[in-house]
C-alpha cells in the first residue's frame, strides 16, 4: 500500500496541460490590464503637467494684455488706440505710456514694448515647447460704436483679444495639448 501511495504521488507531481494553459491565460489577462494602466499613468504623467503649463502661460499672457503688470497698465486702462492691426496692438494707457503688443508669426511668441523699448517676451517664462498664436490667425479684432469691424484706430471702441497656446512637445500626437482664450475690452474713453 505504501508503494502505491508513493507511485501515485510521483505521478501527481507535475501540472496538467489544462492547468498550465489556465495559468498562462490568467497571467495574460492581468498583464493586459497592467499595460493599459501603465499607459494611462504614463499619459497622465506627461500630458497633465504640460496642459497645466500651457493653461497657465495663456492665462498669464491674457492677464498681461488686459490688466498689465508692475511695469505698465494693460488694455483695460487704454485711453486711445494708435495702431489697429490683426497681430499688433499699439495703445496709450492712462499713465501716458505707449504700449505695443506684437504676436510674431515667425517665432509664434507674444512680445510687449513699452514706450519704444526693446521687445520683451510675454509671459517671460515661455519655453521653447510652447507657441502662442491668434485665434484664426488674428490676435486682435477691433470694433467701432456700431459693433462693425473698425479699420481706423481712432474709431475703435472695443478690442477683442483671442489667443491660442499650443504645446509642441511629445512624440505621441494625443499627448500634445492646446488651450484657447478670448476676451473683449471696451475702451473707457467712449463710455
Amino acid at each position: 500500500m505504501r508503494m502505491r501511495m508513493q507511485q501515485g504521488m510521483l505521478r501527481r507531481s507535475g501540472n496538467t496541460l489544462t492547468e498550465t494553459v489556465l495559468v498562462i491565460a490568467v497571467i495574460a489577462v492581468l498583464s493586459s490590464c497592467g499595460v493599459y494602466l501603465m499607459l494611462f499613468l504614463l499619459q497622465d504623467a506627461a500630458f497633465i503637467p504640460q496642459k497645466l503649463n500651457i493653461d497657465m502661460m495663456l492665462q498669464d499672457a491674457m492677464d498681461n494684455i488686459v490688466e498689465g503688470d508692475s511695469k505698465a497698465r494693460g488694455l483695460r486702462f487704454c485711453t486711445y488706440v494708435v495702431t489697429a492691426e490683426p497681430n499688433q496692438l499699439v495703445f496709450v494707457n492712462q499713465d501716458n505710456q505707449r504700449i505695443r503688443y506684437r504676436l510674431s508669426a515667425l517665432t509664434l511668441k507674444l512680445y510687449r514694448s513699452i514706450d519704444g523699448s526693446a521687445d520683451t517676451l510675454i509671459p517671460y517664462y515661455t519655453n521653447t515647447g510652447m507657441d502662442i498664436n491668434g485665434l484664426q490667425d488674428t490676435a486682435f479684432r477691433y470694433y467701432d460704436a456700431n459693433e462693425s469691424v473698425a479699420a481706423n484706430p481712432l474709431e475703435v471702441r472695443r478690442v477683442v483679444v483671442g489667443l491660442e497656446a499650443r504645446g509642441r512637445v511629445g512624440t505621441y500626437a494625443g499627448w500634445r495639448c492646446d488651450a484657447t482664450a478670448s476676451t473683449s475690452v471696451a475702451l473707457k474713453r467712449f463710455q
